[in-house]
């Protein structure tokens, strides 16, 4: 496996575990790999392995989303976009929200950097599109933590409940919503 194809791996196994419950030990499992081959491709153990998954959801926003918002197409095309990549990363509401299972417990001062650049990103990409749209700087920041809050809490619920409809029933709501001014 590639190191990226390890971090996709993590990936997955810190959504369903969290970060404090996922051990080495099933690390190991299900990558394949020996202890000693995950401390090659990450010598700080496990906070590296997180962070390192983080990272790659921040590129994702970046490559995926933000690079969306400089289409040369109407506002309400790029949001549909946006919101159909982000049923994507999140398989329909299957996935867990990485930043609820991420951000519980007593992580290190890097891992909630990390976490806090992901929010700040998903943040941005929809305060500038409700910007394009129309909306003062003030009212995008508002609809933009809205939006989030809808997103993530959905992702916690269709989880808990075990029922991804939640998550979709969320995504139709915003995008009905979102940019359509009262």
């Amino acid at each position: 496996m590639t190191k990226q194809e390890i971090i996709q791996v993590l990936m997955k196994e810190f959504r369903h575990f969290g970060y404090n419950a996922l051990t080495l030990s099933q690390i190991s499992k299900v990558t394949g790999l020996g202890k000693a081959s995950l401390y090659h491709h990450f010598p700080n153990g496990k906070e590296e392995m997180a962070i390192e998954v983080l990272r790659m959801a921040n590129e994702w926003i970046k490559n995926e989303l933000i690079l969306n918002l400089q289409n040369e197409i109407n506002v309400d095309l790029k949001f549909k976009i946006i919101l159909e990549k982000l049923n994507i990363f999140y398989y329909g509401g299957e996935n867990y929200c990485l930043l609820d299972v991420m951000s519980t417990g007593n992580n290190s001062r890097e891992i909630n950097k990390e976490i806090e650049l992901v929010l700040a990103r998903l943040l941005s990409v929809f305060e500038k599109t409700a910007i394009e749209a129309g909306y003062t700087q003030k009212q995008s920041e508002t609809k933009a933590k809205e939006a989030l809050c809808l997103i993530q809490g959905s992702l916690i619920l269709a989880r808990v409940l075990k029922d991804k409809n939640v998550f979709k029933q969320q995504l139709k709501f915003i995008q009905t919503n979102y940019l359509k001014k009262n």
